[in-house]
């Protein structure tokens, strides 16, 4: 972790314990935590969603993460009611928690959690 990592720790909170977002995407993908570049993957990534919830895992999928590192994406009113509708549509409803998380960069990343 570099210096300025260290400095702008971003914490997200999984099955009740918290998580330094920096170390999350080191670690990598698992079996219930998938990265996507940016929300022009939005559909893989209610797909991977999808798929946790079948599985029963806690998954989480962020969304700004390219080549391992948090690169983030801007993130409009557009970009956020893309989102909304797209997890609108899963059947049967369930709860699937987002939030958006600023960088140091300006940029941000959209992070998908299952309950």
């Amino acid at each position: 972790m570099t210096h300025a990592e260290k400095k702008f720790r971003i914490d997200v909170l999984i099955s009740g314990v918290s998580m330094d977002l920096h170390r999350l995407v080191a670690a990598g993908e698992s079996d219930c935590v998938e990265f996507k570049k940016s929300t022009s993957e939005l559909n893989g990534a209610c797909e991977s969603l999808c798929a946790f919830l079948n599985q029963g895992c806690e998954g989480l999928v962020l969304i700004g993460v390219s080549g391992g590192k948090l690169t983030g994406q801007d993130v409009s009113d557009r970009t956020q009611q893309e989102i909304a509708n797209a997890l609108k549509d899963f059947e049967p409803r369930v709860k699937i928690d987002w939030s958006i998380i600023p960088l140091e960069n300006d940029k941000k990343v959209i992070v998908c959690k299952t309950s």
